[in-house]
């Protein structure tokens, strides 16, 4: 029996934490109740980062602030979530006690980090495709398939799950 290269098991990992990372996108997106031309140009910017690989990290991270930075000046929060907890027994180091933590810059920061990991594991992805025996063009169009499929998957687990609240 042939033996698999190692290569070949993380190539398959990093494809499967990649769908799974753009599902959580798509949710994410339905969740905040995005509007289409957010959605279009994150399309076009996961088009542009199959086609582009590293270099279009710029970019990327570049849209990935102003989403941020307008979710943040416009408090863009889903109603259904709390924006602060109470942490009535959870004493500090200080002795004093905090009344309430406020959780919508801490989920906007947690946001950020992984829009920026996802933009930087879609740029990234043509070594392992390439380590599965594709070229660039069957990497790159697998890349488009895989990203919107599962951003589409996102979508749909939120519409049609049980905690959708809204």
């Amino acid at each position: 029996m042939k033996q698999l290269s190692p290569d070949i098991y993380k190539a398959w990992l990093y494809l499967i934490l990649l769908v799974l990372a753009c599902i959580l996108a798509g949710w994410l997106l339905t969740v905040f109740q995005v509007s289409i031309w957010v959605w279009v140009v994150t399309l076009a910017l996961i088009l542009h980062l199959a086609k582009a690989g590293s270099e279009g990290i710029v970019l990327g991270s570049a849209w990935v602030i102003g989403i941020i930075f307008f979710g943040v000046i416009f408090k863009s929060w889903p109603e259904v979530w709390p924006s602060s907890i109470w942490l009535q027994a959870i004493p500090f180091g200080s002795g004093t006690e905090p009344r309430f933590l406020l959780l919508w810059p801490v989920a906007y920061i947690l946001l950020w980090l992984f829009a920026i990991l996802l933009v930087i594991g879609l740029a990234f992805a043509h070594k392992p495709l390439k380590s599965l025996g594709l070229n660039f063009k069957q990497s790159f169009y697998g890349l488009i398939f895989l990203s919107w499929l599962s951003l589409g998957i996102g979508v749909l687990i939120f519409k049609n799950s049980l905690f959708n609240f809204i």
